[in-house]
């Protein structure tokens, strides 16, 4: 389940992208928080999409995005365990929980490689969501030295 999620959350996301890469682009709108429900999926997703535009490998992107496990709690995945089950209206198995709650490389691998499949480079990706190259020197110029 976690897995086709994250091969969703390109199309997805791409709904919210560009806004982002605008407000990234304008030195005005900066620092910038990037959140969602978990702060770990999309927000993971998008952050790996931000570093990777920067030039960041692919190797660090995933360290960075796995970073998330230093943070994890007891108390994280009870608030996960409660919205699944408002979202569902019965109480989750705890290995459901387990892997919703929890990073792994595999799921932002999938979103990545749906990118690479679906559009041939990340690049071409964000052209389609309306990120040219002017943006992403903009971008670019305010968050690299």
């Amino acid at each position: 389940m976690m897995l086709e999620t994250y091969r969703m959350i390109p199309e997805v996301a791409g709904l919210h992208l560009r806004e982002l890469f605008c407000r990234l682009a304008d030195g005005d709108a900066l620092p910038l928080v990037i959140h969602c429900t978990a702060g770990k999926d999309r927000t993971g997703v998008f952050v790996a999409l931000i570093q990777q535009a920067l030039g960041v490998s692919r190797k660090d992107v995933f360290a960075n995005y796995l970073l998330t496990h230093r943070y994890r709690d007891e108390k994280f995945e009870a608030s996960v365990a409660d919205a699944i089950t408002l979202a569902l209206g019965s109480k989750p198995l705890p290995e459901v929980v387990k892997a919703v709650a929890d990073v792994r490389e595999s799921y932002l691998d999938a979103a990545l490689r749906t990118i690479d499949k679906d559009f041939g480079s990340l690049d071409n990706y964000l052209a389609s969501k309306g990120i040219d190259s002017g943006m992403l020197n903009r971008v670019r110029g305010h968050l690299l030295e």
